[in-house]
């Protein structure tokens, strides 16, 4: 998989500038002072310099060296280090360059679209988060900046920050709660690549030709053909910049009356360099990345592919591509876990068609089909009126609970919320029972479970209520001699809903009907 990486990296610099440019060594801005290095797991080092120059990089004593190939690349591998540091980080070549307060510990890559970029400053507590870091906790991050491109890219800017009251409200706020708790559990130095960009598609963080070569998604490629063929970025640029010249009219408007002015329209975004056109993020934010050393990926995306059910249904396909083609780049099976839609828009009973029931279905099918994956189930901490829960806390720590479990030895800590395993009717009596239990079901704030739908023989689908039987089963009653055909639960986009593990984790929304 090096020859792969190193293959893509060649083609980076090479549109970039001639070889005669890498006259000093020189490496990403990723290695950087103040980085996080992952802990015991050889640590691959990377960077140009004039072809055939020697390369040597030094960390504690260890050293490891190469030479520059013809595109004036080279990578290195230092052997593997236990948890510790400061370090310094010496690389000759023609020139020197010294990194200086390094830390081993756990590095993860945080990536998905805005709810993984909502800042720890916008989310609630943050006034504690700040508090906290007076401690100074050996948390450190790199923030990867937006670009996107067609084309393979070598370097992304990013210098790594220590957490302190001064710099953590800049942090995702669900990959600090990750952190803080691994952190605190396992007291070691815990980084976070964090690489995400608001309202942007699964397929940009995937090669354009694995896009364009799968039957099954090549309808997102031909798509974008058509959309390549007749963009205009002037034409659009201008027709924006009138939308916002007209918005800045209204709000002086509204501001003069003493209102709120509306919404702002969204900054100007180029579709072609932009984060939703297949390739792009995965040229531009990905392989500039690889392949830092990781010890796995968390992930909050997919509000951007749930426009419609069989857009969401393709979820499942298209995210499990995804996390192949990651793993592969970066070779090898590292864990990868993510955060399932939350609840969001007008309170619903039950929808058939609600696009993000059949979103959370894909991510849930993904886990069940992907190994080494884990998804944080969190029907319980949206808010109806705003995409963006300020509750990230909870979404971090539910992510942690995953990784402390799979990956530290935490095996009896409760992770996986509960899953529905099979369903029987006896009589008037509908049973469904659930797998992942944790020592049994309960409710919250009533004692009837709210949120379960069953379909009668005639296709009509009823609202009902159940309660807990037998600690990890539902009983549910229907009149007599009514036949029930399927069971769903939180089937909409925002479900009333309450049933959870006796640990506190919900119940996973699901159907029984994929007919």
């Amino acid at each position: 998989m090096k020859i792969v990486i190193r293959l893509l990296k060649s083609l980076a610099l090479f549109a970039v500038a001639a070889p005669s440019c890498y006259a000093d060594v020189s490496v990403p801005s990723l290695f950087s002072d103040h980085m996080v290095l992952q802990r015991d797991k050889p640590i691959q080092i990377w960077g140009r310099a004039t072809p055939g120059e020697a390369v040597n990089v030094k960390l504690d004593g260890k050293t490891a060296e190469a030479i520059a190939d013809d595109a004036g690349e080279w990578n290195v591998s230092l052997p593997a280090m236990s948890a510790g540091g400061p370090y310094s980080m010496t690389i000759l070549g023609n020139n020197a360059i010294r990194i200086e307060d390094i830390l081993i510990g756990e590095v993860w890559l945080a990536s998905g679209q805005s709810n993984m970029h909502w800042r720890v400053r916008q989310s609630t507590n943050a006034d504690l988060a700040t508090l906290a870091t007076r401690r100074e906790p050996d948390i450190r991050y790199v923030q990867v900046r937006n670009q996107g491109s067609q084309s393979p890219q070598y370097e992304t800017d990013g210098d790594w920050q220590v957490i302190s009251p001064a710099t953590v409200g800049n942090l995702s706020g669900v990959a600090y709660a990750f952190a803080e708790m691994l952190n605190n559990v396992l007291g070691v130095p815990v980084g976070i690549i964090e690489n995400p960009w608001g309202g942007s598609t699964a397929e940009s963080w995937v090669d354009r030709d694995v896009i364009a070569n799968d039957p099954q998604l090549r309808d997102i490629h031909e798509e974008w053909l058509q959309i390549e063929a007749s963009y205009d970025p002037a034409a659009e640029e201008a027709a924006h910049a009138e939308r916002l010249a007209e918005w800045k009219a209204k709000a002086a408007g509204f501001l003069a009356r003493g209102f709120k002015p509306p919404r702002q329209p969204a900054k100007f975004t180029n579709e072609m360099t932009g984060q939703h056109r297949p390739g792009n993020l995965w040229n531009a934010r990905v392989l500039p990345i690889a392949p830092y050393t990781l010890r796995g990926v968390i992930w909050y995306q997919g509000e951007a592919n749930s426009e419609s059910p069989e857009r969401a249904t393709q979820y499942h396909h298209l995210f499990s591509t995804l996390i192949r083609e990651w793993r592969t780049l970066w070779g090898e099976e590292f864990p990868f876990y993510w955060v399932q839609l939350a609840d969001f828009g007008e309170e619903s009973e039950f929808d058939e068609k609600y696009s993000w029931a059949f979103l959370r279905e894909a991510q849930t099918r993904t886990m069940n089909s992907v190994p080494n994956t884990g998804q944080a189930v969190i029907i319980d901490l949206g808010e109806g009126r705003d995409i963006h829960p300020l509750e990230k806390e909870e979404v971090g720590r539910r992510l942690a609970r995953w990784a402390l479990s799979r990956d530290y030895g935490f095996m009896d800590l409760p992770a996986r919320s509960p899953e529905f395993e099979f369903w029987k009717q006896e009589d008037n009596k509908v049973i469904v029972d659930f797998k992942f239990t944790g020592g049994g079901l309960k409710t919250f704030d009533t004692e009837s479970v709210k949120g379960f739908v069953v379909r009668r023989a005639d296709g009509k689908w009823l609202v009902t209520e159940g309660k807990v039987y037998q600690d990890h089963s539902v009983l549910i009653e229907v009149a007599p001699d009514i036949e029930i055909t399927a069971v769903r639960y939180a089937w909409a986009n925002n479900p009333i809903c309450n049933l959870y593990s006796k640990n506190g984790l919900p119940v996973t929304p699901f159907r029984t009907d994929h007919d």
